[in-house]
């Protein structure tokens, strides 16, 4: 084969490659859906949700009912010391005084870490389970819009209007601006106002924690 035979050859080969890697027609590439992003407020959504309000009640009245334990304990250790410190200076009777005053101060001491240990678990169990509930609503909500990804909408309300209140919003902030058509919060909170079925035993989840599909239209509240 002479050289311009192999050259013609060359270049037909060069042309046909660079055909078959073009699309059919000259065609633009095809793009990817466009991802749908929306977002909540999980403050709203907590005030608003019967089962917060009920778990955070009962919460509440343990508490009351710890403070009243400890405010009873504090008055009994003043009424000793009252005794104690109408004893005289150096008697075997203020000593036994001292010695209680610093036993009943010790016991004191540990029940309250005790009571503070045992409501902040309670706490992280009512929380942790009113969480749960809400990670339902919002793959539920999400799904039947056909929305991708929920990212928080932290409150505009800036704590106690100080420099460093605002400061602290501003560095949590994850969303800096949402259009009202983009927020979930009101169909969430409608949701939730159902009493939700029992957790099944088994069954394969989703990420979402939801047993396959997402709840019905008519018991999510979808319609704003």
């Amino acid at each position: 084969m002479n050289r311009p035979s192999s050259l013609l050859l060359a270049g037909l080969l060069s042309s046909f490659a660079a055909f078959a890697q073009t699309p059919a027609g000259n065609a633009a590439p095809t793009r990817p859906p466009a991802t749908v992003v929306a977002v909540f407020d999980p403050v709203k959504v907590i005030d608003q949700f019967p089962k917060a309000a009920a778990g955070l009640g009962r919460l509440k009245q343990q508490r009351d009912a710890v403070q009243e334990q400890v405010d009873k304990a504090k008055r009994r250790f003043e009424t000793v010391k009252l005794e104690r410190d109408g004893l005289k200076p150096g008697s075997r009777e203020r000593a036994e005084k001292d010695i209680e005053l610093q036993v009943m101060l010790k016991e004191f001491e540990l029940r309250e870490r005790l009571f503070d240990a045992d409501l902040d678990q309670k706490r992280d169990e009512i929380l942790a389970a009113i969480y749960e509930d809400i990670e339902k609503a919002v793959a539920a909500v999400a799904k039947a819009r056909g929305v991708d990804v929920v990212l928080r909408l932290h409150p505009g309300a800036a704590g106690d209007g100080s420099a460093t209140a605002k400061t602290q919003i501003f560095e949590r902030r994850e969303v800096w601006y949402a259009a009202d058509a983009v927020d979930l919060t009101p169909a969430i909170v409608k949701w939730l106002q159902v009493e939700l079925p029992p957790e099944p035993k088994d069954g394969p989840k989703d990420a979402a924690g939801d047993k396959g599909t997402a709840p019905t239209v008519g018991k999510s509240g979808n319609n704003q």
